[in-house]
């Protein structure tokens, strides 16, 4: 056959696959799949809520492929809006026990502590060169309970009787006394969810506080299967966050790299631009076969919920 007309044909086996079709606990197939041929290698794999969706215990690596036909091809997969970890694609598939897998998955650590200056329980930094106020909503003035005090930023102290220099806007709570011509002062300034009227002359020093920080780190593993046994190739970190509701929600193999023995991986986190990163594979067995599978999520504290489904797989040849 004419070579052009080969590489014509291998491009049109593109396809996307996004699991849409009647919930099945047993089968990947299905009317609405534009390829029924789907091989579940391990475990068992169906269609749940219009996902691929396996019950197998994620330790036992539940895996699918389908025979493409082609060795160098870019498989994606998505993980819709789901914050799970453990999903993945599957590659390079020679049998149940050969093959190599790229899946998401992100780990915890909370670091310090951070010391930093802050003012006493029950005071409030006014900006004002180390000075903390205490808070007394409708308080007078120490010594003289015919004045009371607004703030309104730095020196925002005011009175009945004129008050410190600088002043001049209005504190709205309880039992707060305003001048004509003075401006509103701005609703919840100190971020207490009240208006502001606060005592003034009463001062305090700065103390030192501590504090911890979450870190979550995303992480792409790219895996192997051999005989059975799985092992961890290369964990490339993709992002560090502070909050439990990022995750890598897609992922995405290309295995026609500049070269034989590499491939390049790309992850996005919540739908974000893609960071790709080239891996090595010392002597891979390729194959045409690639599919989906599922690997356990790391454990420990704040640890990710372990995913058990795939979004839809989108596959095109090289």
């Amino acid at each position: 056959m004419i070579p052009g007309i080969v590489s014509i044909l291998t491009k049109l086996k593109a396809f996307i696959d996004n699991f849409n079709r009647t919930d099945n606990p047993s089968s990947l197939a299905g009317a609405s799949s534009p390829t029924n041929k789907w091989t579940t290698f391990r475990g068992v794999w169906g269609i749940s809520s219009n996902r691929a969706n396996t019950a197998t215990a994620p330790n036992s690596y539940p895996m699918a492929g389908i025979k493409t036909g082609a060795k160098t091809a870019r498989i994606k997969i998505d993980n819709g809006v789901s914050t799970t970890c453990g999903y993945g694609i599957s590659f390079w598939i020679t049998d149940s026990n050969n093959w190599y897998g790229l899946y998401a998955d992100r780990t915890y650590e909370q670091t310090g502590p951070f010391f930093f200056s802050c003012c006493p329980s029950g005071y409030y930094n006014a900006n004002c060169g180390g000075v903390c106020t205490q808070n007394g909503f409708g308080a007078p003035w120490p010594g003289d309970p015919g004045h009371f005090c607004a703030t309104c930023g730095c020196g925002g102290c005011a009175s009945q009787f004129g008050g410190p220099v600088g002043c001049g806007c209005q504190g709205t709570g309880p039992g707060c006394i305003n001048l004509p011509g003075w401006t509103l002062c701005s609703s919840n300034y100190l971020g207490n969810g009240q208006d502001e009227c606060c005592l003034c002359g009463s001062a305090a020093s700065f103390v030192t506080c501590s504090a911890y920080a979450d870190n979550y780190y995303h992480f792409a593993r790219l895996m192997t299967m051999s005989s059975g046994t799985a092992s961890i190739i290369n964990s490339r970190l993709f992002a560090t966050t502070s909050s439990p509701s990022n995750n890598i929600s897609q992922l995405q193999v290309e295995t026609n790299t500049t070269s034989n023995n590499s491939v390049r991986t790309s992850a996005s986190l919540d739908g974000g631009a893609a960071t790709t990163a080239v891996v090595a594979i010392t002597s891979p067995t390729q194959t045409g076969t690639h599919g989906i599978m599922i690997a356990p999520r790391s454990s420990g504290t704040n640890a990710p919920t372990q995913s058990t489904s795939v979004d839809n797989f989108d596959y095109t040849p090289l």
